[in-house]
């Protein structure tokens, strides 16, 4: 198995947990004061990777991590999105697939932008993975009741923006790999969280009036977001290709919607288990490149 195979799993893996403790802390905490506290559980590995930089081996460190903080910039408003979403009454197996369709736009700009080329098999991948995330969408016992959703589903609004901002992320996580080491762009990304809960903080009036489970969640929320984010960074530095890596780990609500069942309570039926075999399915296709292929990234 390629390296940048191996890291793309386990950054879809973290942020199918990050997925389910996301919306648990949802439940019960407004959407910026649940940025806020994950921004706090981006500290702790943070500070682990610190150690284990060689800055004087970094010699495009502003501009890497420039991107890196460009990726935490709209990956944070993203999530911001997200979890006004989650607050506002969308469901957790409707949301993260829904957001999850970002890829589509991701390919696109790395296609233009990066010159980046696809497979045959790899074009099937992302097809099959679009393909999972609609299914995903769909809500039970309804046929395609995402298209009629778009009319009347207060939240949907929300999931568009988190969607639209996190299409960039792959793109400005491969240009951060290019210029500095995974640990590097992930200190980029933090800060840039960061200043994004502290502009909360200086500019808005907010209740912290929570029980401590649901800090609790928010900041293991946050310390698993800085895991797959990294994990990510490592695919992107170890050759993967944006328009390969990115629709991976937009799978991760595969894994969510899996945990949400004793966890959450939610059911999983013929739907779901369609949308499990696409996404492995997809997953097949999209890790199917040649050798020679990744050193043209």
């Amino acid at each position: 198995m390629p390296k940048w195979l191996l890291y793309t799993l386990l950054s879809a893996f973290c942020f199918g947990l990050w997925g389910l403790a996301s919306k648990m802390a949802a439940d019960g905490i407004p959407p910026m004061q649940n940025l806020i506290l994950s921004a706090i559980g981006l500290i702790p590995p943070a500070l682990l990777l610190l150690p284990l930089i060689q800055w004087r081996s970094e010699p495009a460190l502003r501009k890497g991590i420039g991107y890196g903080f460009l990726t935490g910039i709209v990956g944070g408003l993203g999530n911001l999105a997200l979890f006004a979403a989650l607050s506002g009454g969308g469901k957790a197996a409707i949301v993260f697939p829904l957001t999850a369709i970002y890829p589509l736009i991701t390919v696109i700009i790395a296609w233009s932008a990066l010159r980046e080329r696809l497979h045959g098999l790899q074009m099937i991948g992302i097809a099959l993975a679009v393909a999972c995330v609609v299914v995903f969408s769909m809500e039970s016992g309804s046929s395609w009741s995402l298209l009629r959703g778009i009319q009347v589903a207060p939240w949907l609004g929300f999931s568009l923006i988190a969607l639209l901002f996190w299409a960039f992320t792959g793109v400005t996580q491969k240009l951060s790999s290019r210029h500095v080491s995974a640990e590097v762009s992930v200190l980029g990304f933090t800060s840039a969280f960061l200043a994004i809960a502290l502009a909360l903080v200086a500019t808005q009036k907010l209740s912290w009036n929570f029980p401590l489970r649901q800090y609790v969640l928010a900041m293991t929320g946050g310390a698993l977001n800085s895991l797959g984010t990294l994990a990510g960074f490592m695919a992107f530095r170890q050759g993967g290709k944006a328009a390969v890596v990115t629709p991976l780990i937009a799978l991760y609500p595969m894994l969510t919607v899996l945990l949400a069942v004793p966890i959450l309570g939610e059911k999983v039926g013929l739907r779901e288990g369609c949308g499990i075999i696409l996404a492995l399915a997809a997953g097949l296709a999209l890790s199917a490149e040649k050798t020679s292929a990744d050193s043209g990234n």
